[in-house]
């Protein structure tokens, strides 16, 4: 495997790997969990979280 081929598959792998987070963080959202309490669960920081937020409401506005 080339190095380029290496480097596609870790960046395949991290989208993944965010797309799972952000859906995790709407699914603990929508069941009435807020941001901040939902990050500490997640394992992650509460900043991190809001950009998830963001990106999960910008999605959520373009299928609208």
């Amino acid at each position: 495997m080339t190095r380029a081929e290496a480097c596609e598959r870790a960046r395949a792998r991290q989208t993944a790997m965010r797309r799972i987070r952000l859906n995790e963080l709407a699914d603990r959202v929508a069941n009435g969990q807020t941001i901040r309490a939902a990050a500490m669960d997640m394992g992650i920081c509460e900043a991190t979280a809001w950009n998830y937020w963001a990106e999960v409401r910008a999605s959520l506005e373009v299928a609208a």
